[in-house]
């Protein structure tokens, strides 16, 4: 079975994520608004900085449509936190996440799953940081009137407008297509003296079928 993807192709994020490019170009953008601010770590707020670092997008179509400015975002931003001192360089990739942070990743994968999307995409990581609720970032965007629900809602529709649900009987035509082809295929495969085993995976629902050469010893 097919599930939605979200915004751009996916990519490799952190470990034990699924992101899309968009995302992994958001936290790369918080990566450096950390290193630029001389902080060690990456907080909620540096990956608000990069989240509206990016031009389009569903998160950045979501807000907005809930009318958030911003510049607005990142004045309120820049006045809550402070620069650091410049302590060395260290590598983009090795900054470290916050807790706050690494629990908005978690979110994010969360509001992904509970939409049914194999991938993170930036409309869930805006989802997780205001989710969070007790982040800078969640406290920025809800002082400009960007709640959870608001934003989630608002996905959502931009989400069935981007990705309308299939027609029905057309897409029961193609499963049947897809499934007499394959069944014509096992029984050329079993013909030649092949033996066919096929599983659904339950994490992906995707269809693995495997064919191999029954040898007699």
């Amino acid at each position: 079975m097919t599930i939605v993807t979200t915004d751009d192709q996916p990519g490799d994020g952190p470990p034990g994520y699924r992101f899309t490019d968009r995302v992994r170009r958001v936290l790369l953008a918080a990566r450096a608004e950390a290193a630029a601010l001389h902080h060690g770590y990456v907080g909620t707020e540096h990956i608000l900085l990069g989240l509206i670092r990016e031009e389009s997008g569903i998160a950045t179509a979501v807000l907005g449509d809930l009318q958030v400015d911003f510049e607005e975002v990142e004045d309120r931003v820049f006045a809550t936190i402070k620069p650091g001192q410049p302590s060395g360089d260290i590598p983009l990739d090795q900054i470290p996440y916050t807790s706050r942070a690494k629990k908005v990743l978690e979110l994010a994968m969360t509001e992904a799953r509970e939409l049914n999307h194999d991938r993170v995409g930036a409309e869930h990581l805006l989802l997780g940081l205001l989710r969070e609720e007790k982040g800078i970032a969640a406290q920025t965007l809800t002082a400009l009137g960007a709640t959870w629900e608001r934003a989630r809602e608002e996905t959502l529709r931009l989400l069935a407008e981007a990705y309308p649900p299939p027609d029905a009987k057309a897409l029961a035509r193609e499963i049947q297509a897809k499934v007499s082809e394959l069944a014509h295929l096992c029984a050329r495969a079993t013909e030649a003296g092949c033996k066919v085993e096929y599983e659904v995976e339950g994490h992906t629902r995707q269809l693995k079928v495997r064919v191999y050469k029954q040898v007699e010893l």
